[in-house]
């Protein structure tokens, strides 16, 4: 079952590390998360728990007020539901590097800065919240990526093209 497999238990300890580091590393005001309550999180990590309100609607909201987002990877090393979501949103994204080859790459300190490991995400954690220009151009063409490959009209048009063979703007 899910609670058994390794990737899971994997993901869930990285995620672990990742909030426990972040909070001793930021205050209050530069930091808000943590671990999504499930039996796991809820067994083995309780006081890294989010108090933040994982509802959709919440979820919206506290994406509104946020600049700065981490992205860690999804199941079987696969690209994650929050990584699109971020970029929807037009953020600056921290992302742990991933091998998983998209239509259209992204591009270091252009569309997202990627990340080593915890200590390299929060060294360049620290750089965006210092470098507002860096920040706001990062927020910028992470939209601009969504708009142009990600969002669904994009997508469609992208799997149509395959399938027939050519362009349909032509």
């Amino acid at each position: 079952p899910y609670e058994s497999d390794h990737d899971v238990s994997e993901i869930h300890l990285q995620r672990y590390k990742f909030v426990k580091k972040l909070k001793e590393s930021f205050s209050d005001s530069h930091f808000l998360g943590g671990l999504v309550p499930c039996s796991i999180t809820k067994k083995k990590y309780p006081e890294y728990l989010t108090n933040l309100p994982i509802s959709q609607n919440g979820y919206i909201d506290i994406m509104k007020k946020t600049r700065i987002v981490v992205y860690t990877r999804g199941l079987s090393d696969s690209i994650g539901w929050t990584l699109p979501e971020y970029l929807a949103f037009g953020k600056a994204i921290l992302a742990e590097k991933f091998n998983t080859i998209l239509p259209e790459q992204l591009i270091d300190n252009k569309h997202v800065i990627f990340f080593d490991d915890i200590d390299d995400c929060i060294e360049k954690a620290k750089l965006l919240l210092k470098n507002e220009k860096m920040a706001e151009r990062l927020c910028e063409n992470s939209r601009e990526y969504y708009d142009n490959y990600v969002n669904p009209v994009q997508n469609v048009r992208r799997m149509i093209e395959l399938m027939i063979g050519r362009n349909l703007t032509s």
